[in-house]
């Protein structure tokens, strides 16, 4: 039943995410592979599929210094979130976005990284994924830094520093 295919994609989503903690990348993306190999009708089942897949195995390729295998991801991640756009929840598109900006950080192609982190930085929607909105500030720092932004550096700290202090998040 569609049902249980889609308890079954959940919970190839959760073993992969648990492989990739302990350290069995192999295994974790045999199980993303699995998973992308699920046959299906229904358009939010494959949204979701496209989602727990594409998620982690950026992830998990970042994780592991593969960044030149997820630079080639990157296409197939934007053409699905354009085509399931509907249907994929903002915090899951929030994590898809830094999972790109990250991608393009780790290869240095810093211009790239940016619409990503500006698209999460300037996010007005919720307050949902505060870890991920802190993370993406504190690379946008570093990816103006590296680009000899100068300028733009000094307001990106302030803006950054007031950011992560009203959340509690601005440490040593």
């Amino acid at each position: 039943s569609l049902e249980q295919t889609y308890q079954f994609v959940t919970a190839l989503s959760n073993l992969s995410f648990t492989q990739w903690a302990l350290k069995k990348y192999r295994e974790a993306l045999q199980s993303i592979y699995k998973m992308r190999g699920i046959q299906t009708k229904s358009t939010s089942l494959k949204a979701k599929i496209f989602t727990y897949s594409y998620n982690n195995e950026l992830i998990i390729l970042t994780q592991i210094g593969e960044f030149e295998s997820a630079l080639k991801l990157i296409e197939e991640v934007v053409d699905g979130l354009q085509r399931y756009d509907k249907l994929i929840t903002h915090n899951y598109k929030t994590l898809l976005y830094y999972n790109i900006a990250d991608v393009y950080f780790g290869v240095g192609q810093y211009n790239n990284a940016l619409p990503w982190l500006n698209k999460i930085i300037n996010d007005t929607e919720s307050n949902l994924r505060e870890d991920i909105k802190s993370f993406a500030r504190i690379v946008n720092l570093i990816v103006h830094y590296e680009l000899n932004n100068r300028e733009l550096l000094e307001y990106i700290i302030l803006s950054t520093t007031r950011f992560l202090s009203k959340k509690q998040k601005l440490f040593k």
